[in-house]
């Protein structure tokens, strides 16, 4: 099966991604462009929008790694249109407080743009709940439904 090399770049990256977390000599940052904007939904701490290489790696990436110890990303599947790669993926982290995010392993979406064989833009879909609880230590308290005055 032949894959686009949009996708080739998608998969190299999250291959990268994975040995550089669990403690490997790898560059995922050499797959980025300068310029490259990450997006990550949601409202927790790491959600946001981080344009630029040194701001993902200065800010993203060093928030994460304020709480967490390791971890591991594969690529269960993708889909690649031109430059554009929609992405499942089974991220697993350890928390400093010895917590496991996703020991469920449930997928998360992400989507990918790639020109010139660099990656230039990511848009993450995490579980926010495990964020927040799991990585956190924040309460999940459900909403509770408005009661009525007569």
């Amino acid at each position: 099966m032949t894959h686009s090399p949009a996708r080739n770049v998608v998969a190299d990256f999250i291959d990268r991604v994975d040995r550089a977390i669990s403690g490997a000599d790898a560059d995922p940052y050499a797959l980025m462009a300068d310029d490259v904007t990450v997006l990550v939904s949601g409202t927790t701490p790491l959600s946001g929008h981080y344009p630029g290489l040194e701001i993902v790696k200065h800010v993203l990436v060093n928030t994460a790694w304020h709480k967490l110890t390791g971890g591991r990303v594969r690529l269960i599947d993708a889909v690649a249109e031109e430059n554009r790669v929609g992405a499942l993926l089974e991220i697993i982290a350890e928390t400093r407080s010895g917590k496991t995010y996703n020991e469920a392993r449930d997928p998360a979406g992400c989507v990918f743009s790639v020109s010139e064989d660099k990656i230039n833009f990511i848009n993450l879909f995490p579980d926010t709940t495990l964020i927040e609880t799991v990585i956190f230590d924040h309460k999940f308290v459900p909403n509770q439904p408005q009661s009525g005055d007569g």
